[in-house]
């Protein structure tokens, strides 16, 4: 568990819930806390953020690899406890006491994904490298 491990699972947390809708958000903090908050929206954000984790980290556990229902499990249940008032702030339009929330539930998700799971940053995304070719760049070579 390395220091860029971590930071690599901070950003991407961080950016998965940056790009929520939010109709997600909103559904996920309720109408006050106790109030309306839509927990069949949580499994729905759990993979998201699993995505988004995935697809710049490996997860393993006694040396192998984590499937990807089990991390959106742990996710969910992360964001299942998160209190509801902490959550209704999430969604709500100051976004200085939103962001400070936000900042809170992305530290209980990083901390539950490093001390649960081994990470290893990917070296590469999967994806090809796109090189330009030719004199107007018209077309790309992989």
């Amino acid at each position: 568990m390395s220091r860029d491990s971590r930071s690599t699972v901070e950003l991407q947390i961080a950016m998965a819930l940056a790009l929520t809708k939010q109709w997600q958000r909103r559904n996920y903090g309720g109408m006050r806390p106790g109030v309306g908050r839509k927990m069949d929206v949580v499994m729905g954000l759990a993979q998201q953020l699993t995505g988004r984790l995935l697809f710049a980290v490996e997860l393993y556990r006694e040396g192998e690899p984590v499937p990807d229902g089990k991390v959106e499990q742990r996710i969910a249940e992360v964001l299942t406890s998160f209190p509801e008032g902490d959550a209704h702030v999430m969604a709500g339009r100051d976004r200085a006491v939103a962001h400070a929330a936000r900042e809170r539930l992305i530290a209980q998700i990083v901390e539950q994904v490093m001390t649960s799971y081994d990470v290893r940053v990917k070296v590469s995304t999967g994806l090809p490298a796109i090189a330009p070719s030719g004199k107007h760049m018209t077309s790309f070579r992989v």
